[in-house]
Order: structure tokens, then C-alpha cells, then sequence
């Protein structure tokens, strides 16, 4: 197949969580006013029985849906040797953020190619300006940082948004046949070659889980790359859960945080 050719402007957060299956097992029931015959009323905005026909409209939908409620966001990313299977990387990053805008995140895993990575652990209280930092190292040695001035856009709001719209713009998206009657839908792609955020990708596949309210709960993004004159296989897994009932309270750590700052802003790092 051609190449395409799309530009990203994507953060790129690191990992997520090893949650079961990547397409998850929550399968929401449309309202009884929702429920119909008519296979279209059952298809979000942006999707059609053939695919995605506007990316902007799904991935706008999403946002909305998701940002309104409470929600747990988990992203794993897997990095391999394409030569023969061996891991090189396994790192994951879970977001939790409260209604009222709280948010923890943690990011754990391990890599072979990066000696600097380190377990984080982060608290934002958007109501108040406070930041906090947990860094763990090697020797068990545990650092901290604080702040009452840090930009909330330094954090994943927890709904892929762009991301989505980024991958539903550059791969031709379609609709599973068997799941267009049903109030979830998967979504699959694949290209065998792709210009992608500037990089060439091979053998790319998607594969994506949204509902009738055009939540996409759950993806599944796999491709081969170059990095560092290797060839490595990577696996993008991205999955939201507990929308609506995730709760989030400030970790007592960071009172050990304030502490040590003096109780004034520190720098980040």
C-alpha cells in the first residue's frame, strides 16, 4: 500500500498499566431510548457502518464524554527486538483524575536502553497550584519536589484525545461488520508503511473498542520502527475504565513533599 503521510503533534507520555485484555470487558447498554433496529443510531458521531468518516467529530465526542466524568487512564508501551521477540522495554503510566479535577499519576516499568529511567510518582491539585513529585532510584533512595506554580498541561488529562484523532486521521479506519448492530463497536486498520510523526513505520496495525456514546474505551497500536540502528516492534495499549466512580485523595507523601520544600515553591525537574 502507499505511504501516508500525516503530521502529529502529540505528547508522548510514557506507558500504561497492565490491565486484562486491551479491549476490555465493560460493555455499556444504550439508554432505552437509544435502543433501536436502526444500526445507525447506534454508531457514534464520526462513524459510519463502513468506518471512521470524520476524525474530528469521534475524537471530539470522546474528549466530551470523557472529560465531563471522573476516569482511570492507562497506557503500556512495550518495546521488543523485531529480530527475535526480546523485551528491551516495558513501561507504563496510569492516570487518576477526580471530578474536581485532582489528579495522581504513576509511572513504573523497566527499560535496557534507557539507564535514566526511573518509577515517578506525580500529585496535581489544579484547586489549590500544587505539584508534587515522587522519584525513586536504584539504591532506594527516594526524592521529592514541590511546587504551588506548575502548569496542569504537563499532565495527561486522561483522554487520548489527540491521540486518537491523530491515528483515526492517518489510517483508514473501518467498523468490524459483526459489531456494527451492537452497542460497541471495534475498530481495526493497518498499513504495511506509514510516515508517521516523522518516523517510518511498518506493519501497523490498530485495533480500537468505542461505544454508542462515542467513548473509545480501549487501543491497541502495534508497528515496527528503527531506533538506535535497531529494529524494534512497539505496542501502544490504551485503556479507560471506571468513568464516573474513580476517586482520587491527596497521597500523604505529599505533606513530606511540602516539608522538605520548606513549604515553598521548589524547581522542577
Amino acid at each position: 500500500m502507499p505511504s501516508r503521510i500525516a503530521s502529529l503533534a502529540v505528547v508522548s507520555l510514557l506507558l500504561l498499566s497492565g490491565c486484562g485484555g486491551i479491549l476490555g470487558d465493560e460493555s455499556p447498554t444504550p439508554p432505552s431510548e437509544n435502543r433501536t433496529n436502526d444500526s445507525a443510531r447506534w454508531l457514534a458521531p464520526g462513524l459510519t457502518s463502513d468506518g471512521v468518516e470524520d476524525a474530528e467529530a469521534l475524537a471530539s465526542t470522546h474528549r466530551r464524554s470523557v472529560e465531563s466524568r471522573s476516569r482511570t487512564a492507562a497506557m503500556r508501551t512495550q518495546v521488543t527486538a523485531a529480530e527475535n521477540g526480546s523485551l528491551l522495554s516495558n513501561r507504563s503510566y496510569v492516570v487518576r483524575v477526580a471530578d474536581d479535577g485532582r489528579r495522581l499519576a504513576e509511572q513504573t516499568g523497566d527499560s535496557r536502553t534507557d539507564d535514566e529511567y526511573r518509577p515517578r510518582v506525580y500529585w496535581y491539585d489544579p484547586n489549590v497550584s500544587e505539584y508534587a513529585a515522587r522519584s525513586g532510584a536504584n539504591d532506594g533512595e527516594v526524592s521529592y519536589t514541590y511546587s504551588r506554580e506548575t502548569n496542569g498541561e504537563l499532565f495527561s488529562d486522561g483522554t487520548y484525545a489527540d491521540r486518537l484523532y491523530s491515528l483515526f486521521t492517518v489510517l483508514n479506519v473501518s467498523v468490524a461488520p459483526e459489531t456494527v448492530d451492537r452497542s460497541v463497536h471495534r475498530l481495526e486498520a493497518s498499513e504495511r508503511s506509514l510516515l508517521f510523526d516523522g518516523r517510518e513505520l511498518r506493519n501497523v496495525t490498530l485495533t480500537a473498542r468505542v461505544d454508542y456514546s462515542g467513548v473509545v474505551r480501549s487501543y491497541e497500536l502495534q508497528y515496527e520502527t528503527e531506533r538506535g540502528g535497531t529494529s524494534v516492534r512497539i505496542t501502544e495499549r490504551v485503556r479507560i475504565t471506571d468513568l464516573g466512580s474513580t476517586e482520587v485523595e491527596r497521597p500523604e507523601w505529599v505533606e513530606t513533599a511540602r516539608n522538605e520544600s520548606g513549604g515553598s515553591a521548589a524547581a522542577l525537574t
